[in-house]
């Protein structure tokens, strides 16, 4: 199953990086270790990797915007626990995640940016965790709003 889940998550990203910008990449490292990626109570594999194609999506847009042609980016996921639990004592809401301070997001991840010479101009390893748990406008019309707001918030603060 594990093998699986990795198979998967390296084609998908493969997938997206050829259709998106080649400059950037984001690889989800074991995703089946990943603290908290479930869509819903029932946790299928396919429901992961919805999560997963999002947030990878949206890591890609960012640092593309950040970084433009000028830079080359390799993200390797190592962990994700989405803002919020979903409780599964709470009979009839299967889809409905309480999000709570109680359970904050947090986003692990190890990078490096080359320059269009392959000199490392950035890298290093983050573990971001969102502490206030602010609601933000992002948390109305994106799906996984916190996680996303941690890594926009890493994206603005990094220096090239």
């Amino acid at each position: 199953m594990k093998i699986k889940s990795a198979i998967i998550s390296t084609i998908a990203a493969i997938a997206f990086t050829l259709s998106a910008n080649a400059a950037v990449t984001i690889h989800f490292e074991n995703p089946d270790d990943f603290t908290d990626i479930k869509r819903d109570d029932f946790n299928s594999e396919k429901d992961q990797q919805i999560v997963l194609n999002d947030i990878q999506k949206y890591m890609v847009r960012k640092l593309d915007k950040k970084l433009g042609d000028q830079y080359i980016a390799s993200v390797r996921v190592t962990d994700i626990d989405l803002a919020g639990e979903i409780e599964p004592w709470r009979m009839h809401l299967q889809d409905v995640r309480i999000v709570k301070s109680i359970y904050p997001a947090r986003l692990a991840f190890d990078y490096q940016i080359l320059d269009l010479d392959g000199n490392v101009v950035a890298e290093g390893s983050e573990k971001l965790r969102d502490r206030s748990m602010m609601p933000t406008t992002m948390a109305r019309f994106e799906d996984h709003p916190y996680v996303k707001d941690l890594f926009d918030t890493w994206v603005r603060t990094l220096k090239i």
